[in-house]
């Protein structure tokens, strides 16, 4: 005696359902779960005031090759590719980050603001403040000891040089160091100076505001930024922004390449792939189909498997002259014609008896198309049914009238 199933079929399918779904969500956090926490920073993937998100997608549509790394950023910009750290939050960031690992250009961008997100909507800001002076002069003195900040609330005449953009930055931030070359300056103070650090240049943006979402459109700062961004990477080299600096650190992970794109696509279709063969392996559903009888019996059969034979074996443009034949005698039968007329003589008399009726063919012409004069015929089935019906048609209309 057969033991009973412990679950029902049915039973069984919802529970490999909800593992199935639970599997891909949990696949689906290891991969995308992360905290949302810097959404509103200043960061390259935020679009909050502060964010540097326009930046990105600014570059990438002038063709400037822009990587977003996070995860070994010097050795991925190496030394042809221009490495931007923007705003970092630590003041050991220099050595934590870069070190030795290249001997690239670097630029630095001292951060300014902090905020907090918005409670009402994710990715905006609910409010902003400056971060204290002594914080952004330990960023500062990373890479320019001595140098100082400074928060200046008076208008200031600028000199860019040969970048050709002034700035428009409200109460900017500049900064002094003596061991900073100037590049964009101001009666108050530098904006952009550079010193070589460890075998390398390291150039030193002092306000974020000419490249933060809120003011990236204000005045020329976007001419000026690009401008600069342009003159500071080599030549056809990448713009890599570090985002280990804001803590968004990410290993390699095989099983996030393959959920990103260009690989998700053939695993999606190694996934259908092996649906498809699990649902063909699946049992049938409901009862089994009769067979078919091999043979079936009637009139309508034989005519049906000799005519599929026939077609097979290529007989079809022989069939349609015996057809010719057979009708140009039985229509001779019917009109009384002469019995010593044969052949063109016979063709040439109904003909002329067609023509009196007013038939629209005659059948010189539709002998001829089939090959009765010795020609070849195409062999093709449609081609063959539409002579065989002009045939038709040609002794209707001439037994009956047009």
């Amino acid at each position: 005696m057969n033991d009973p199933q412990p679950y029902s079929v049915k039973t069984v399918y919802w529970l490999l359902a909800v593992g199935l779904l639970s599997f891909a969500g949990a696949a689906w956090f290891m991969i995308y779960g992360e905290s949302d926490a810097g959404a509103a920073k200043a960061n390259a993937f935020s679009y909050s005031a502060i964010g540097h998100r326009a930046l990105v997608d600014s570059l990438r549509a002038t063709d400037v090759p822009v990587l977003v790394s996070r995860h070994g950023s010097a050795a991925k910009a190496g030394d042809s590719s221009l490495l931007v750290v923007a705003e970092p939050r630590v003041k050991s960031w220099y050595r934590d980050t870069i070190g030795a690992e290249t001997t690239g250009s670097i630029l630095l961008v001292l951060p300014k603001w902090d905020g907090i997100k918005s409670a009402a909507k994710n990715h905006w800001l609910g409010q902003a403040g400056m971060l204290p002076g002594k914080f952004v002069e330990s960023i500062l003195r990373e890479v320019a000891p001595g140098g100082n900040l400074l928060r200046v609330t008076e208008p200031v005449l600028w000199d860019t040089g040969s970048l050709g953009a002034d700035p428009t930055i409200a109460y900017p931030q500049l900064m002094e160091s003596d061991a900073l070359h100037p590049t964009i300056w101001s009666d108050q103070g530098m904006l952009v100076g550079w010193v070589r650090h460890g075998g390398r240049k390291v150039w030193v943006l002092s306000d974020p505001d000419i490249l933060a979402n809120h003011g990236l459109g204000k005045g020329d700062n976007a001419v000026l930024i690009l401008r600069l961004i342009d003159a500071l990477r080599p030549l056809d080299g990448a713009v890599v922004f570090d985002e280990t600096v804001h803590g968004y650190w990410q290993p390699p992970s095989l099983w996030r390449s393959l959920f990103q794109l260009p690989f998700i696509v053939p695993v999606i279709l190694a996934a259908a792939a092996l649906l498809v063969v699990g649902w063909a392996a699946m049992g049938r559903f409901g009862a089994t189909l009769p067979a078919e009888q091999p043979f079936a019996a009637g009139k309508a059969v034989l005519i049906d498997n000799t005519a599929s034979l026939l077609r097979f074996g290529g007989y079809g443009s022989e069939i349609l002259r015996r057809y010719a034949d057979v009708t140009l005698r039985d229509v001779a039968r019917r009109l009384n014609a002469p019995r010593k007329l044969e052949g063109a003589e016979l063709i040439d008399w109904i003909d002329g008896v067609g023509a009196k009726r007013g038939a629209k063919q005659n059948f010189r012409d539709i002998h001829a198309r089939i090959g009765g004069t010795g020609g070849t015929i195409r062999r093709d089935a449609s081609h063959l049914a539409r002579l065989a019906r002009k045939l038709y048609l040609w002794k209707r209309d001439i037994i009956n009238g047009s």
